[in-house]
């Protein structure tokens, strides 16, 4: 007995031990920011009039992308060097037709919240629902249910259109600060009557002050379009017109190209290319195609030349028409180069000062809690802010290069040790050899 407790104590020891070292690990893995190993520095303007908010928004310029892959290396840090998290974003939801009930029936039954909202008539299509609620604290799951015409809320004829609503609130009693989840999403109804419970909880019933409807959602993603300069090749060999658009750098991240002709009534496939480099020698690599066309008759009238592709760092896009037997279409001299606008929301505090750190190529994706939260982001209502032109970061040190080796180093050195070792040897049996031939001769008088 006493041999197999001393075994489980060493058993648990070990165990303990191999827990601390893979949070060891774990530390060492997700080491604390070192401002010398990032290159460039931004300082962040929080825009005046936000002190209600507690979050905002930076856009980061695209050029910011030609130091890390997929902007692995942002940071942003208060004055007191303390690290913030941030969510990249590249797009905003904006809500459809807001409507505002009238909430009937409004009561609690075992601890649940239970009301029905009367839109006023069929046919008006809704998609979700924003409960406002006077109660503090609170986590609940909240069912929702329609009907077309009106029927007691204790009905069994309620259709239920999803139970999978969650809804919560906190509320900080020493700040005042409070955050939450009012919304509760559902497939698309066009029911007069909607009727709502939230499940009980320890807090007591939710007490709901109002609710509003809204229709389906849709994304807008923002784009940046700049005009470049272009040269223009017809390329008899694969009958194609040959754009090339010359960024000025690597490391610009952009996704789509608009060409500049005045033909009408074409349609012709295009093949988009991008390359770090624009020479015969020039390896290019293909990262999209699509079509413009130019339809102009008495039946119809209309044009697209945009075409847009999968992002990119490259310095140089391609965009080849193909011609097949037609003639080449005059190209005009410059054509719109298109940037997805990517934002970094981060939470503020008041009194607190930001800057934005870039310009480390080793940098790894840093794990946030804030990325859980972007469902619960309404980024259309987050204030911008604003970032001041790029300079050094004054605490960066350039990294040192790879040790060298000694004997890679010295080479001429080791060459010379070898010349010395093989004289030494060659010597050797030179001496040996002879000594050895002096006594034979001698052996054999």
């Amino acid at each position: 007995m006493k041999h197999t407790s001393t075994s489980k104590l060493r058993s648990n020891a070990a165990a303990l031990i191999m827990v601390a070292a893979l949070f060891a690990g774990a530390g060492i893995a997700h080491a604390a920011f070192s401002p010398d190993a990032w290159k460039y520095m931004r300082t962040v303007t929080i825009p005046a009039g936000s002190g209600q908010s507690s979050f905002a928004k930076v856009v980061l310029p695209s050029d910011i992308s030609r130091t890390a892959e997929g902007f692995a290396d942002i940071r942003i840090l208060n004055q007191d060097g303390i690290e913030t998290p941030y969510l990249l974003t590249r797009s905003i939801s904006q809500k459809g037709d807001v409507m505002t009930p009238r909430l009937l029936d409004m009561g609690t039954v075992g601890g649940e919240t239970r009301f029905v909202a009367d839109v006023g008539q069929n046919g008006l299509v809704h998609s979700g629902m924003s409960i406002d609620a006077a109660s503090k604290n609170f986590k609940r799951q909240v069912k929702v249910y329609a009907s077309h015409w009106p029927i007691a809320v204790d009905s069994s004829e309620w259709a239920l259109i999803t139970d999978k609503g969650y809804i919560f609130k906190f509320t900080d009693p020493q700040t005042g600060y409070v955050a939450g989840k009012n919304e509760v999403s559902f497939p698309a109804s066009s029911a007069r009557y909607l009727k709502v419970v939230i499940s009980s909880g320890e807090e007591g019933p939710v007490a709901v002050s109002n609710a509003v409807l809204y229709g389906d959602s849709h994304v807008d993603v923002p784009t940046t379009v700049k005009e470049f300069p272009v040269s223009v090749f017809n390329n008899p060999t694969k009958r194609a017109t040959e754009i090339t658009v010359d960024l000025g750098g690597p490391g610009n991240l952009t996704n789509a190209i608009s060409l500049n002709t005045e033909d009408r009534n074409y349609s012709r496939r295009v093949i988009i290319e991008s390359s770090n480099s624009n020479g015969a020698t020039s390896t290019w690599r293909y990262v999209g195609q699509g079509s413009i066309s130019n339809v102009s008759t008495s039946m119809f009238a209309g044009s697209s030349n945009r075409i847009a592709y999968s992002e990119q760092k490259s310095r140089f896009i391609r965009a080849s028409i193909v011609n097949d037997d037609n003639r080449p279409l005059a190209v005009g001299a410059a054509a719109s180069i298109e940037s997805p606008v990517i934002s970094a929301v981060f939470e503020t505090r008041p009194g607190e000062a930001y800057r934005l750190y870039y310009g480390n190529p080793l940098a790894v994706v840093p794990v946030y809690d804030i990325a859980r939260m972007a469902s619960y982001l309404e980024e259309n209502k987050i204030p911008s802010a604003f970032l001041s032109d790029e300079t050094d970061n004054a605490a960066y040190v350039i990294p040192q290069g790879p040790v060298v080796p000694f004997t890679e180093s010295h080479q001429w050195l080791l060459n010379a040790l070898l010349v010395i070792v093989v004289l030494i040897i060659g010597g050797g049996v030179a001496w040996y050899l002879r000594t050895y031939m002096n006594n034979s001769q001698s052996n054999a008088k």
